[in-house]
């Protein structure tokens, strides 16, 4: 059995996020690579941007070194973007393509959700998704390191940029 969206743990994770904020990408190693991407949940109101540094591993394969997310949504879509961009900190490219809205649900301990809030459980992952691939297209398969890439969209018709101002969240 999992836990319920009104449980403590999703509200605490929501309200103060290890990985919200673009200041973490400071320090450290240079990326060779930013991938960035950005999407919202109509339905919900939720908009989000994740911004993540890759670098190649000594094997060749590109890992994310860092990672972050900013944008304004609600406890949910805080919280699942919060485990998201924790989970996939120092994995490689492939590992965190496959998180998905069940892999997400696991990270927040076994959330159950209904369809309704679907989406805003799954704006993290969709928008990870994004990143990712535009990254493979651009550098990854087919080009040098070192190349910003920015994407509007993380798949659903009608999604715009995100205001890239901290907004902040009433619960």
């Amino acid at each position: 059995m999992g836990i319920r969206i009104d449980d403590p743990s999703i509200e605490l994770r929501a309200k103060h996020p290890h990985y919200r904020g673009f200041d973490l990408l400071q320090g450290g190693k240079t990326p060779e690579m930013l991938a960035t991407a950005a999407g919202e949940n109509p339905f919900c109101g939720d908009e989000l941007e994740v911004r993540l540094a890759l670098c190649r591993a000594e094997a060749g394969e590109w890992r994310i070194a860092q990672a972050a997310f900013d944008g304004y949504g609600c406890t949910l879509c805080l919280a699942a973007a919060d485990a998201v961009i924790e989970y996939v900190t120092g994995r490689s490219v492939d590992e965190a393509a496959a998180v998905d809205f069940e892999r997400t649900c696991a990270l927040l301990g076994g959330l159950e959700v209904g369809r309704t809030r679907k989406g805003c459980v799954d704006l993290a992952a969709r928008v990870l998704r994004v990143a990712l691939d535009e990254a493979r297209e651009t550098c990854l398969l087919a080009g040098p390191p070192s190349v910003d890439i920015y994407a509007k969209s993380a798949g659903m018709p009608g999604e715009k940029a995100v205001d890239r101002r901290l907004a902040s969240l009433s619960y």
